[in-house]
């Protein structure tokens, strides 16, 4: 697996691009804590689209976009949208310099990039989002965090 570290003296953050940009650790250096919660009974393995989120590794922080659970969508009931949206079966492009990972995934559902900025600012991780509409229509969807916060086992 590819992992994305972005790391300083306060915070390191790892990030695996092709898994939908999750993000599998966010340690606090100074107190010695993992803020996310880790399943070593589940390994990050291969996804596919329209995949039960349950039947994969639920650790770590993924980002639930243009839905949360398995539905019907609003303006046209005939387009079903996945469990927990498109973006964690999908895999990442991404730059990444000594402070910040930009990660892009293109939708499936609807046509449009959803973009991820994290930026280590000193002691905190700035997240910063933006999704850019790349059809001809308009559609309509909503976003949610989706991090499982807990000790982690180490």
């Amino acid at each position: 697996m590819q992992k994305v570290v972005l790391e300083n003296e306060f915070i390191r953050v790892v990030i695996a691009p092709e898994y939908g940009a999750k993000i599998i650790e966010i340690w606090d250096k100074r107190a010695n804590y993992q803020w996310l919660w880790t399943d070593p009974s589940r390994k990050i393995r291969k996804r596919n689209f329209r995949d039960s989120y349950e039947s994969h590794d639920i650790s770590g922080f993924d980002d639930c976009f243009p839905n949360i659970g398995i539905s019907n969508y609003a303006l046209d009931s005939k387009i079903e949208l996945p469990d927990h949206g498109d973006l964690w079966t999908q895999s990442a492009s991404w730059h990444a310099d000594q402070t910040s990972c930009t990660t892009l995934i293109k939708g499936i559902s609807f046509e449009y990039l959803f973009e991820r900025k994290l930026t280590l600012r000193e002691d905190s991780l700035e997240f910063n989002y933006v999704v850019t509409n790349t059809g001809k229509s308009e559609f309509q969807g909503f976003w949610s965090a989706h991090p499982q916060i807990g000790r982690a086992h180490v």
